[in-house]
C-alpha cells in the first residue's frame, strides 16, 4: 500500500513537471512565431515598394533553367495569352526550333497533358481544361522551362 502511494505521488510530480515544461515550451514557441511574423511584415513592406500594407507578391515567369552547362545557347520561350479563356488556343513560340516536350500539370502535380513538338510555333486548344491555375513545363536535353498558366471561363 505504501509503495502504491509513493508511486502515485511520484507520478503526480512527473505530470506537474511535464505540464510546466509544456506550458513553457508553448510560450516560447508563440514568442518565436510573433518575433518572426513581426520581422517578416516589416521587411516585407519596406522591400516591396514601401506600401506598408503587409502584402507582397512576386511572380517569376519566363525562366529557362539550363541543365547543360556546356551549351551557351539562349532559348526564348513565349506562352500567350496568359490568362487565357477555355475557348482560346494557347500559343507557344520558341526561338530555337528543336524538338521539345510540353507538359501541363495542375497545382498538386498531376500531369494532365503531354505532347512532343518540333516546331517554332505551336497552338494548343484548351477546350478540355477547366478554369484554374496550371503549371506548364517545356523541356528537352538543352533547357527546362516552367510557367504558371491561368485558365478562365469564356
Amino acid at each position: 500500500m505504501q509503495q502504491t502511494l509513493e508511486k502515485t505521488v511520484r507520478l503526480k510530480r512527473v505530470i506537474m513537471i511535464v505540464h510546466k515544461l509544456h506550458k513553457y515550451l508553448m510560450q516560447l514557441l508563440i514568442t518565436a512565431l510573433l518575433i518572426c511574423f513581426s520581422m517578416s511584415t516589416s521587411a516585407q513592406s519596406a522591400y516591396h515598394g514601401g506600401k506598408g500594407d503587409g502584402y507582397a507578391s512576386a511572380e517569376i515567369s519566363n525562366i529557362v533553367l539550363n541543365i547543360n552547362s556546356v551549351s551557351n545557347k539562349f532559348q526564348s520561350i513565349n506562352l500567350y495569352p496568359n490568362p487565357i479563356k477555355t475557348s482560346e488556343n494557347l500559343k507557344i513560340n520558341i526561338s530555337n526550333p528543336m524538338p521539345y516536350y510540353l507538359e501541363i500539370s495542375d497545382l498538386p502535380g498531376r500531369m494532365l497533358f503531354f505532347k512532343n513538338y518540333a516546331t517554332e510555333n505551336a497552338s494548343l486548344p484548351l477546350s478540355g481544361f477547366q478554369a484554374g491555375t496550371y503549371i506548364v513545363r517545356i523541356y528537352n536535353a538543352e533547357f527546362n522551362y516552367f510557367q504558371k498558366l491561368i485558365i478562365v471561363n469564356p
